[in-house]
C-alpha cells in the first residue's frame, strides 16, 4: 500500500482551517470530518506521496492514510477525509540539518567549476554538519555564517551565473536558518534550482528517505 504523508509545524500546528487529531502512542488520530467538495489548493486535505515529502518539509512529518474521493496533483493529492497514523521520530534537528547540509553538497561541484580553489563553502558546509552531531558550537557556527555570507556576497558580484548563486544559496541555507526543517527545506529548493529540478527532487527524495527509515545517516 502506498504511504502517504502529511507535515505539520512543532506540535502538530497547522496554519490552515482547524488543526489536525494528532496520534497518541500507537493509536492514530481521530478520522477528520468530510470534506464533500475536493478543489486542489483549496477544500479538501491535502497530503504527500513519497515524491511530493521534498516540497513541503515542515518541522514534523507524519504517517497519514485516506479514505473517499481523491484528487492528485503535481506534488501533492488531495482527499475527502484523512487522519494521521504516527509520527515520523527519524525527522529531527539533527537529521533536518543533515539533509539541508546534503543537499547543498551534492551541488557544490557546480560552484567548484567556477571557483575550483574556494574551499569556503565546503569548510561551510563541513562546520554545518559537526554543528549538527554536537561537534561544533554556536560560535563555530556564527563564524561559519560571516564566512559564507562574505564568501557568496563576492561570488555573487563576479558572476552572473544562476546555477552558482543558487549553490550558494543552497549553503547559505544550512548555516543561516534557525529552524533545521527551514533550512532543509530551503537549501533543498536552492540546490534543485541549481540543476535539473525532476532530477534534484529525485535525489533528494533518495536521500531523505534514507534518514526518515533510519538506515544510517550517510551511504557515503
Amino acid at each position: 500500500m502506498e504511504k502517504l504523508y502529511k507535515t505539520l509545524g512543532k506540535d502538530g500546528r497547522y496554519i490552515y482551517g482547524n488543526g489536525w487529531h494528532l496520534p497518541k502512542g500507537k493509536r492514530p488520530g481521530k478520522w477528520m470530518p468530510v470534506v464533500e467538495e475536493l478543489v486542489v489548493c483549496e477544500l479538501g486535505y491535502h497530503l504527500c506521496r513519497r515524491q511530493d515529502l521534498v516540497h513541503w518539509l515542515n518541522e514534523e512529518i507524519y504517517e497519514a492514510e485516506y479514505r473517499g474521493e481523491r484528487i492528485d496533483g503535481d506534488y501533492k493529492i488531495v482527499v475527502s477525509q484523512a487522519r494521521l497514523l504516527r509520527k515520523v521520530t527519524a525527522w529531527n534537528e539533527t537529521t533536518a540539518r543533515l539533509f539541508a547540509c546534503d543537499c547543498a553538497e551534492h551541488v557544490l561541484p557546480i560552484y567548484k567549476k567556477n571557483y575550483p580553489d574556494d574551499e569556503t563553502l565546503d569548510i561551510v558546509i563541513y562546520v554545518s554538519r559537526c554543528y549538527a552531531l554536537g561537534g561544533a558550537d554556536e560560535n563555530e557556527l556564527n563564524a561559519a555564517r560571516d564566512a559564507v555570507k562574505t564568501a557568496t556576497r563576492d561570488a555573487m558580484w563576479a558572476t552572473a551565473g544562476a546555477a552558482v548563486w543558487a549553490v550558494a544559496g543552497a549553503v547559505v541555507e544550512t548555516v543561516t536558518r534557525e529552524a533545521a526543517w527551514s533550512a532543509a527545506r530551503e537549501a533543498a529548493w536552492a540546490a534543485a534550482k541549481a540543476t535539473s529540478w525532476d532530477v534534484a527532487c529525485k535525489w533528494q527524495t533518495e536521500r531523505l528517505f534514507q534518514y526518515l527509515n533510519e538506515k544510517g545517516q550517510r551511504d557515503k
